[in-house]
């Protein structure tokens, strides 16, 4: 796709960020972008959001005919190459990445261990646990709780009544040498372990030990690097979960736009 100084493919970024982006278009969009330093932010905060949704686009490989499905409701939509100046429609981005959730859920495959590298252990249980999270955003039915705490704010995600959770965190407490962080999910003051993590980019998948409904907290300390049975210090940051503010605001994929946007900010 050749373009002219004055045009911005801004239809087109949503595509790109979430990888639907037929191959032809690419290069030409990707040449732009690298030229353009306002075409090349709004981008970038498409990826910063895309990364934020419970899977990864581009390892993904959902049914054929599904996908087709996709492609060709995208392809049969008009997209506009926009003079300077003009901001591209946000509302696009939201359409299609309930379209790619709903893809994944649908094609039975989930994205990558985001948190976990090349580890597969418990795999089949994770992907299903992605599914449930990305099926419940893509519908409005996924809840969140917040908490901010000695600088440190924590955001846990959840499809109630299931064990699919993500949380998303800033402003995290430095970690000594040898240490890690660790969730854990807590029930009549009795903590159960959770992830033990020491990166928090994109944010973090966890293994919820039951049903999130069940629990009244979620939680994060600073423990050895092979995680413990049982917290060695009180909490830097605790999430009380299933409020009445997290079940009266569902979690949207609007909401993962209107966080990333703060987040990068």
């Amino acid at each position: 796709m050749a373009l002219t100084e004055a045009e911005h493919p801004v239809e087109f970024l949503p595509e790109l960020a979430l990888g639907v982006l037929a191959e032809d278009d690419a290069p030409g969009i990707r040449e732009h972008i690298a030229s353009c330093e306002s075409c090349r932010a709004e981008y970038e905060v498409m990826v910063r959001a895309a990364r934020l949704l419970p899977y990864a686009v581009e390892e993904v490989e959902p049914a054929t005919e599904v996908r087709e499905g996709l492609m060709e409701r995208i392809a049969a939509e008009p997209r506009l190459l926009r003079a300077r100046g003009v901001r591209p429609s946000w509302q696009r981005f939201t359409a299609i990445a309930a379209g790619v959730a709903v893809l994944l859920a649908a094609g039975g495959v989930a994205g990558a261990l985001l948190w976990r590298g090349n580890d597969n252990a418990g795999l089949e249980d994770e992907v299903g646990h992605q599914r449930e999270l990305v099926q419940a955003v893509a519908q409005g039915t996924a809840a969140r709780d917040t908490a901010e705490q000695g600088g440190t704010k924590a955001t846990l995600v959840y499809a109630p009544g299931t064990d699919s959770a993500f949380a998303w965190l800033e402003g995290m407490p430095p970690l000594p040498e040898g240490k890690a962080y660790q969730a854990w999910f807590i029930a009549a003051d009795a903590p159960k372990p959770s992830n033990v993590f020491s990166s928090t980019s994109g944010g973090v998948w966890l293994d919820s030990p039951g049903s999130v409904r069940d629990f009244s907290a979620f939680a994060l300390t600073i423990e050895d690097k092979d995680g413990a049975t049982a917290p060695s210090q009180q909490p830097f940051v605790v999430v009380a979960l299933n409020t009445a503010a997290a079940q009266l605001h569902p979690f949207t994929m609007d909401d993962w736009l209107a966080m990333v946007r703060i987040a990068s900010d």
